[in-house]
């Protein structure tokens, strides 16, 4: 095993069961393990990302830079400890002058990983104040003046004497970074309203990490469902939004027809049903997308074979396989059409809302399309975050063991 993915197990059961302040229901491991990913993804070597994953490890558990020179090697440990606040007994300003007096003739190495620690509270600082709507400093210590100091001097520290072209991607990150928090309209969100179009930004953002974390191959089905007049603005609306902010992302349909001959015996109709929901379902969801819209076809055969089981065509065990599909391979949404003169297959929703785990979200269909639009993102993100902490829980889960 490399030395950063023993590293990386190690933190998570260090770090177990803390959770970051802002957001209790964030798993406090999502930092380092953004850390260290920030660090990969610049080209540094493994002993670097290891110390990004094993940053807070000495000041936030019981374990010591001790137990990690003694697990990881004393380069990793003179890693972690450049990056670790030396003297916790001093008031929060001191501690800091201390740090930024001592980054600055480090090497590019322990340089990297500081930088790294300091992009992913900054940018999480940013989505944060984004989706609430004010700036909150409150879990750093010092207010929003100590913070602009701090950051700014950290950076004119750091950018000492740099050569490294590694370090400098990560400068730029972190200036434009600092040039975000404090210098646009985030730093004055107290004063006034986020729009949807930055709070939807933020909250893709959050999505995009938690994606790239948790490494997940399922795709997220986004199924629009009952009223064709409308749905193929709003598919695009759904694609074009997730494209342009790095999601991978296919429209598709599924041939509507199932199986019906009746020169079959039942048990070789029910295979060939089964089959073809399988080929046509397994063929879309491993294609490496990340967003999968569909205009009803899943949901559709969802209910015609609620029918067929109700007259007995096909029997319970062959439904469940049906389903398994969707419990195993996807995470899943239904965006569903109210109409008052067409009923909707809400039976199969309430009927199997605990094996498909759906979120039903309901339109009207007097809104306009720009008033659906805000519905249907207002309500898929915080839908797609959920899920996606659930897969990070779980993944974190099977890293302890």
């Amino acid at each position: 095993m490399k030395l950063s993915d023993r590293a990386l197990t190690f933190a998570i059961k260090a770090h177990e069961g803390a959770s970051r302040k802002d957001e209790t229901d964030k798993p406090f491991i999502i930092h380092p393990m953004i850390t260290g990913e920030i660090l990969k993804s610049a080209g540094f070597d493994d002993a670097v990302i290891a110390a990004g994953y094993l940053h807070d490890v000495p000041e936030d558990t019981l374990y010591t830079l001790d137990d990690i020179a003694k697990l990881f090697g004393g380069d990793v440990a003179s890693l972690v400890m450049t990056s670790c606040n030396h003297d916790t007994n001093l008031p929060w300003k001191e501690r800091k002058i201390q740090k930024i007096k001592l980054s600055k003739e480090l090497p590019s190495r322990n340089k990297a990983v500081i930088l790294a620690d300091k992009i992913s509270n900054l940018e999480d600082v940013k989505n944060f104040s984004i989706k609430s709507g004010k700036i909150n400093f409150d879990n750093y210590g010092g207010d929003f003046e100590d913070q602009k100091w701090y950051y700014e001097s950290m950076y004119d520290s750091l950018v000492h004497n740099v050569v490294d072209p590694l370090l400098f991607t990560l400068l730029d990150r972190f200036f434009d970074n600092i040039t975000e928090v404090f210098y646009t309209d985030i730093a004055k969100l107290s004063s006034h309203k986020t729009n949807n179009n930055e709070k939807y930004k933020a909250q893709i953002n959050e999505l995009y990490m938690l994606k790239s974390i948790i490494n997940t191959s399922k795709p997220f089905i986004v199924e629009f469902n009952n009223n064709k007049k409308n749905n193929s603005n709003l598919i695009d609306i759904c694609h074009n939004f997730f494209n342009e902010n790095s999601f991978k992302i296919k429209v598709v349909s599924f041939n509507n027809g199932l199986v019906d001959d009746n020169a079959l015996n039942l048990q070789d109709r029910n295979s060939l049903i089964l089959a073809e929901l399988e080929l046509n379902f397994l063929t879309q969801i491993s294609e490496g997308q990340d967003i999968i819209i569909i205009d009803g076809a899943l949901f559709n055969k969802l209910t015609l074979i609620q029918r067929l089981i109700k007259g007995f065509k096909i029997t319970d065990e062959e439904f469940e396989l049906y389903l398994k599909y969707f419990k195993e391979n996807i995470e899943y949404v239904l965006v569903n059409f109210q109409n008052k003169n067409k009923e909707t297959s809400i039976e199969a929703i309430s009927n199997y809302i605990d094996l498909l785990d759906i979120y039903n979200i309901k339109l009207n269909n007097s809104d306009k399309i720009s008033n659906q639009n805000y519905k249907i993102f207002d309500a898929l993100l915080p839908i797609m975050r959920k899920e996606y902490i659930k897969e990070l829980k779980l993944y974190l889960e099977i890293k302890k063991r």
